[in-house]
């Protein structure tokens, strides 16, 4: 599984669905670019959802950190 770090955010992101394409860099940011049929949607009456979208993760190490 790849991981990547961002230099404002304590800790080391892993990807929970990983996208077709990404890359950082420091003046331009996170690039990601997800496949096809991907979304991130819950019907309000939950008849219907979809998360498949690409994620990533972190555990922080400190439980007063905001963002």
């Amino acid at each position: 599984m790849t991981t990547f770090s961002l230099p404002t955010i304590p800790g080391e992101f892993q990807w929970h669905i990983s996208p077709v394409e990404w890359s950082y860099e420091p003046t331009k940011g996170l690039y990601i670019l997800a496949g096809a049929q991907t979304d991130w949607f819950s019907d309000p009456v939950g008849n219907y959802a979809k998360d498949n979208a690409p994620c990533a993760l972190v555990t922080l190490p400190d439980d007063a950190f905001l963002l």
